[in-house]
């Protein structure tokens, strides 16, 4: 019980009628980037019987409106068709107490055996916030993360908002 995020008995499996929720943002993937413990199986992982590599990491600068375009290319290096999910996270300068990772954007990609795809990503203005008392824009430089789960992830890029 000790490595999962709501380990005491207040918040599992609670007192009195009443959960405790007090992990704050440190939910699922976040609190185990967060602790630095290894899940068995981590966020996004997919159980395939095919394999999958990412490539050629490109990253736009915000538009008028603060959205970003990710965009990759997703290759099924197995012998088999298959379905992966492309996932993007955003990594936020440390000051602002955010985890390490914070899923943004993903998008859904069927491959044949040796196929390739060039795929799109949009993350909106909010995906570079964070909350305070309000919404704020992290100071300082961000990473964008793409791959197959939240473990893997291959592709990376630094950018300043």
């Amino acid at each position: 019980m000790a490595d999962v995020p709501a380990h005491t008995g207040p918040q599992w499996p609670g007192q009195n009628g009443a959960v405790q929720y007090s992990e704050g943002i440190d939910v699922g993937y976040r609190y185990y980037d967060s602790q630095h413990v290894t899940p068995m199986f981590p966020f996004g992982f997919g159980l395939s019987y095919t394999s999958y590599s990412y490539a050629d990491l490109t990253v736009s600068t915000p538009d008028s409106s603060g959205a970003v375009q990710v965009g990759f290319d997703v290759t099924n290096t197995g012998s088999r068709a298959g379905t992966e999910v492309a996932q993007v996270y955003v990594g936020q300068p440390s000051s602002t107490g955010e985890p390490p990772n914070s899923l943004r954007g993903f998008t859904r990609v069927t491959l044949s055996p040796g196929q390739s795809q060039h795929v799109t990503v949009t993350l909106d203005a909010r995906s570079f916030q964070y909350w305070t008392t309000t919404w704020t824009k992290a100071a300082g430089p961000t990473t964008i993360r793409v791959g197959g789960s939240s473990r893997s992830l291959p592709l990376s890029a630094t950018i300043t908002m």
